[in-house]
């Protein structure tokens, strides 16, 4: 891998490195439907995003146990992203609002919005 290893733009090699199987396996797993995109560079190189790659992987393996399992997983993976999305979220606007609103979840949750609402 190189020496600054950017798990969001990782050659094909650091991929099967990174997640220990060979580059036959994320040949595979591209022919399967592995997110990855062009690099634009020669020899049609190709870009992972190694998160992209686990989530799909983990979507992969549990839909080998039935389509049930697999569409569990899919909706997994959506809470996942918006759990992330909403700490990112909070950690934005407690930058911007100079206090932790995570502290303040309660007050947050105690509000009724829907007077709000229009």
């Amino acid at each position: 891998m190189p020496t600054e290893f950017n798990p969001q733009a990782c050659s094909s090699r650091d991929v099967a490195e990174f997640l220990g199987v060979t580059l036959e396996t994320v040949a595979k797993w591209v022919r399967a439907g592995c997110p990855c995109k062009p690099s634009g560079k020669a020899r049609s190189a190709l870009v992972f995003n190694v998160p992209q790659v686990n989530r799909w992987r983990y979507i992969q393996n549990a839909y080998q146990s039935g389509q049930e399992a697999g569409e569990l997983a899919e909706k997994q993976v959506q809470i996942w992203d918006l759990e992330l999305a909403l700490e990112v979220g909070q950690k934005e606007a407690s930058r911007i609002l100079g206090y932790d609103i995570g502290q303040h979840d309660s007050v947050w949750k105690q509000r009724n919005f829907s007077e709000a609402i229009i």
